[in-house]
């Protein structure tokens, strides 16, 4: 519409200008995008980019100049509203790089600013009022759309970094999890492995108990053919031996019949122990009645061995020099446990009692040699007392890794 306006050499030279300065802006950009990202100097094309947006500004603010007609008004407006209108857009675009914005509004303004008020008539000059406050207005909308752009690039590049982070982490908990599993699959392992070991083990100390047991039979066999051969107090001799390898056998059969092969109850060792004594001397013991009262104690075999002994030489004393002459009277066995106490076990009777003088610690009866020695393996004390009868009382202090159970067991035997 300026070709009938302006001078048509002014408006070629014009265009020619502005397809030159466009020209060179884009092989500027063909250029920046051809270029290796790792090679690319950011200050050296940022102020390219800026020289690049002067360029432009300096072209459309030549046309405020050149292109302005004197007249009519409607030509000078639509000039002002398109030189306004690239300030506007130019706001939008070049707002990220706020430099290259304020480059590209003086040229492309001032001129057409200046344009209106040399005309001098009142509608240019408020024409120039408005444009230089809508130049303002250009200027603060820039400012505030880089701010906006600014804020956003910082938030999306800590974003970035977020995700970045968080995927990290969740890569290393993965990583973590997974090695959780390989190493709960490793124990899982080890541990059926090691139950396997157990019940392998557990099946060959059980066939251990009971081949010893066997063996312990063997021997108390061996005795009881060969007492019979000897006279009365060679086979007496003969059969105390016998009940002591019984009592060490009967340890190894509760043991293997028990579910805990470490330890035995020996409460119920008690009763059947005391059944096998009586029925051994049942001859002298018809009318002795044996009771025991006995908690439910658990020993291990390093206890059980000597407690059985022990209670084999006192029982077997008792049920065959307790009772002369068909006396009567009963003997009774007793178990008890106490933390602050210890074990303590008791075979008392009713019969004629200890000899005037009797000294526990120098007996002369092999019997009762065998039981101070066996309670010192207990680190126990041995005592005797008179009370209706003979008392021997060993107490030796309990093991920390068995408690004695509370509940009680009362049995009866009869001879």
């Amino acid at each position: 519409m300026f070709w009938n306006v302006a001078a048509r050499a002014t408006l070629l030279v014009w265009i020619a200008l502005m397809a030159a300065i466009a020209l060179a802006r884009v092989l500027l950009t063909r250029a920046h995008r051809r270029t290796p990202e790792a090679a690319r100097n950011p200050e050296r094309w940022r102020r390219l980019y800026i020289c690049g947006t002067f360029a432009g500004g300096v072209g459309w603010g030549i046309a405020g100049l050149v292109l302005f007609p004197s007249a009519p008004l409607a030509y000078q407006v639509f000039l002002a509203y398109v030189l306004g209108g690239m300030a506007v857009g130019a706001a939008a675009v070049m707002s990220p790089v706020l430099a290259a914005y304020w480059a590209f509004l003086p040229p492309i303004t001032l001129p057409i600013i200046v344009q209106l008020f040399l005309r001098g008539d009142a509608m240019s000059i408020a024409m120039g009022i408005m444009f230089t406050a809508c130049t303002g207005m250009f200027m603060g909308s820039a400012r505030q759309m880089h701010a906006s752009i600014t804020e956003s690039i910082r938030l999306r590049f800590e974003n970035l970094d977020l995700v970045q982070h968080l995927s990290a982490a969740k890569e290393h908990a993965e990583q973590v999890n997974q090695s959780l599993q390989s190493e709960v699959g490793e124990r899982t392992r080890a541990q059926r492995q090691l139950s396997a070991s157990l019940e392998e083990k557990e099946v060959l100390l059980t066939e251990i108990h009971h081949r010893v047991k066997n063996n312990l039979q063997v021997i108390s066999s061996l005795l009881s053919l060969q007492s019979r051969s000897l006279t009365p107090e060679a086979r007496n001799v003969f059969t105390d031996s016998q009940n002591r390898v019984r009592s060490m056998a009967l340890v190894h059969e509760k043991l293997y019949q028990s579910r805990d092969l470490a330890k035995i109850d020996f409460a119920a060792y008690l009763r059947e122990l005391g059944s096998y004594l009586c029925r051994v001397y049942h001859s002298t013991a018809e009318a002795i009645p044996l009771r025991i009262h006995a908690q439910e104690v658990y020993l291990t075999i390093e206890r059980a061995v000597p407690c059985g002994l022990i209670v084999s030489e006192l029982l077997s004393n008792a049920l065959k020099y307790a009772f002369p002459a068909g006396r009567r009277g009963e003997i009774a066995i007793d178990m008890s446990a106490s933390p602050a106490a210890g074990y303590r076990l008791t075979v008392r009777d009713t019969g004629i009692g200890l000899a005037a003088g009797f000294d526990v610690r120098h007996p002369h009866s092999p019997g009762l040699r065998i039981v101070n020695t066996l309670t010192e393996q207990l680190g126990g004390t041995l005592a005797c007392a008179n009370e209706g009868g003979a008392a021997f009382s060993v107490v030796f202090p309990i093991e920390e890794d068995h408690e004695p159970l509370q509940r009680h067991a009362d049995s009866h035997l009869g001879g």
